[in-house]
C-alpha cells in the first residue's frame, strides 16, 4: 500500500507542476484503474504490478494526457451554449416526471 500511495502523491505532485491540481482521490482511482487492467491484461496479480511495474509509470507522460483531456473538456464547456427553458417548458417536463 506505501507503493501505491507513494505513486499517488507523485502523481498529485507532476500534476501541480504542470498546473493541473489532481485531487487525491482521483490520483487514487486512476492508478487503481491503471494496475487493475494492467496487471489483467498482463496475468499478474494487483500486488505484483504494484511491486514491480509501478514504480515505472511514466508519469510525465500521463499528466499530459490528463492535462489534455481536462483542457478539451474546459474548451467544451466554454463552447457549449446555455440551455434556456422556459417557465411553460419547466413545468411541463415537472408533469412528465410525477
Amino acid at each position: 500500500m506505501t507503493k501505491f500511495q507513494e505513486a499517488v502523491e507523485r502523481l498529485r505532485e507532476e500534476g501541480r507542476r504542470r498546473g493541473l491540481d489532481i485531487p487525491t482521490v482521483t490520483a487514487q482511482d486512476i492508478f487503481a484503474d491503471l494496475l487493475t487492467s494492467t496487471a489483467a491484461t498482463l496475468g499478474i496479480r494487483e500486488e505484483t504490478y504494484v511491486r514491480s511495474h509501478l514504480p515505472n509509470v511514466d508519469l510525465a507522460d500521463l499528466v499530459n494526457h490528463l492535462k489534455q483531456a481536462d483542457d478539451a473538456q474546459k474548451r467544451e464547456v466554454a463552447d457549449a451554449s446555455p440551455a434556456v427553458v422556459s417557465m411553460e417548458d419547466t413545468g411541463r417536463l415537472i408533469a412528465s416526471l410525477a
